[in-house]
């Protein structure tokens, strides 16, 4: 069996390449979607990019076994975020007309219900829709 180096390197050089610009994207969209709708005092756009990030990475872990610790670093800061935040996303949830919002924002909410550690989420939800009717 011959092995034709030019190729392998070429082909190592493509991989890399692509590995590059896929980065390149990724900060791009973070600079965006996070950095940018925080400084515009748009926490739920910030939130949504986050979100979005986290499954973008979560989806490379399966193609790049590299991209595994990054998936778990952002997990854990994800899980801090979402602590802080999720009395805040609940009341966003209750106020949104938007059916993607309410299907997204849903969707969050299950998952951060499921983990566990909010054992008064309803209190607050029910506190959400009290505010809510009121304004």
């Amino acid at each position: 069996m011959s092995i034709d180096i030019f190729n392998e390197v070429r082909a190592a050089d493509v991989r890399d390449r692509v590995r590059c610009d896929l980065m390149q994207q990724l900060i791009k969209f973070a600079e965006v979607n996070i950095r940018g709708a925080v400084l515009d005092n748009d926490h739920r756009r910030a939130f949504a990019g986050l979100i979005e990030l986290r499954r973008i990475y979560a989806g490379l872990a399966h193609v790049y076994p590299e991209f595994e610790r990054q998936v778990e670093e952002m997990d854990g800061e994800f899980d801090r975020f979402i602590e802080a935040g999720r009395g805040q996303l609940l009341r966003w949830y209750v106020r949104t007309r938007d059916p993607d919002e309410v299907r997204e924002l849903g969707e969050a909410l299950e998952q951060i219900i499921a983990r566990g550690g909010w054992d008064d989420w309803r209190a607050e939800f029910e506190l959400a829709l009290t505010e809510q009717m009121a304004s």
